[in-house]
Parts: C-alpha cells; structure tokens; sequence
C-alpha cells in the first residue's frame, strides 16, 4: 500500500528559496523583486485568496488579509514581468471529505487516514476493499464551497480579465492542497498544460497559506520542472506547527 503522492513530494526543493516577511519590510522585499524578474516567461500564481481563509471567514488566516496589498502592490509595480497570472481557486462540495462535520466525533485539525482502492475510488470501510493507497487528511472547518461567497476571492483583491483561474478541491472524496494535483495525484488540473501551453520557464507563488496550499504548489512546480526563483508568501500560517517546516524545506 503506498502513501499515495504526498511523500513523493518530499525534500525535491533544491532550486527553491522560501521567502516569509512580515508586512512592514514589504518595501525591502519589493526592491528584491526589482533584481529577480529578469526571466522571461514569468508566471505569478496567486493562490487561495479567498473569503474562507480572510478575516470573518471560517478558516480564517490569522492576519490573512495583509497579503492582500503585497499582492496587489506586486501587480501594479511588476504586471509587465509577468507573461501570464493564474489565481487558484478552493472549490469544495458542502459535504467534502476534509470537512470535520463529514466525520461524527471528530475535530477540526484532527489529522484521520483515508484509504483508496485500485481504481482510486474512497473505501467507505478499509476492510470493504483492496486498499492501494492511503492519504492523510487533515480535518478542516467547512470552507470554500461552490458557488458562496465563502469562495469567492477577497473584495480588495486586484483582479484582470486576463487573469486565468484554476479551481481545486473539487473532487468531494479528496482534498487538494496543491493547484497542480489533488492530495492524492490521481487527477491533475490544467494549470501545469497552461503552463506549458505558454512557455512558462519560472513561477512566483504568493498567497495563503504558506504551510499548505502554497507550500505544495510550490513544491509541485518544482517537481514539474518550473524554476520557482522565489516564492513569495505571508508569514501567517493555518498551522503554526507547519511554519518552520516550509522555511527549511525550502532553504
């Protein structure tokens, strides 16, 4: 039986340098920027900002909204260094795996192992079917689902009309902390073809939260053999344990 993906993911991080700043360096960190996008084909991969993870929202990121103006301020100074932005989108079913209501008796942030068969379908029972895989989940609050405005991306946002948006998650029997693959990698999205598709050689990540679903985008993208010259995230994580695992995971 194997871990499915998420352990094949682990120390593949040798290009990459992690980035956590607090917000009142933010100008120091902007002229940095200034040096590094001399690449061509830039893409800048904003992930998860989203009402579920901002302040009132009910996975709320402790200081969460802060990325906000590093975010757009990136945009305004550097939107002509990047040839392509993708934002990401947390797109769950309202009775979705990761949910804590979804399991009677447990918790938010209690971790619980799931159990896939052959064809990559759930074992509703580990003993009702010939396991292959087996995943970790954590349990989460409800969030980010379908069509509410817990998904919609935060108000004060910058958006574009040639933004492109990758919704995840979706899949009601699978988390998916990546905007590349679901928990599991037995589906992809289609933000690796559009990356391909437009000749995208390094990728900038910021957004929420840097222990999770930047971490894995992050380190998904590496492992697809886009050069992740900087990441750039905030310093508030979901789980504080997690924080220090992504600063050295990426150094």
């Amino acid at each position: 039986m194997q871990d499915a993906f998420v352990q094949s993911r682990a120390w593949s991080y040798l290009h990459v340098v992690l980035v956590l700043f607090s917000f009142r360096f933010f100008p120091i960190w902007l002229s940095l920027l200034a040096d590094i996008t001399s690449a061509s084909n830039i893409a800048f991969l904003i992930i998860d900002v989203q009402n579920c993870f901002l302040s009132g929202g009910s996975l709320a990121v402790n200081e969460g909204d802060d990325v906000i103006p590093i975010i757009n301020d990136i945009r305004c100074k550097y939107e002509t260094q990047f040839s392509l932005v993708v934002l990401s989108q947390d797109w769950h079913c309202s009775d979705h795996i990761s949910f804590a209501s979804q399991h009677p008796g447990s918790s938010p942030l209690q971790v619980i192992q799931l159990y896939y068969g052959q064809n990559k379908t759930l074992c509703q029972l580990e003993a009702a079917c010939d396991v292959k895989y087996s995943v970790n989940q954590t349990l989460w609050p409800d969030h980010c689902v379908i069509n509410t405005t817990s998904a919609n991306f935060g108000g004060n946002l910058t958006r574009k009309t040639s933004d492109r948006v990758i919704r995840k998650g979706y899949n009601c029997k699978v988390d998916s902390y990546s905007a590349f693959f679901d928990n599991g990698g037995f589906e992809h999205t289609e933000l690796h073809s559009l990356l391909q598709s437009s000749g995208i050689e390094v990728v900038f990540v910021a957004g929420l939260a840097s222990d999770y679903c930047v971490y894995y985008t992050s380190v998904d993208a590496v492992n697809l053999g886009k050069f992740v010259k900087w990441i750039i995230t905030y310093h508030k994580c979901n789980v504080n344990d997690y924080a220090y695992m992504a600063i050295y995971a990426f150094t």
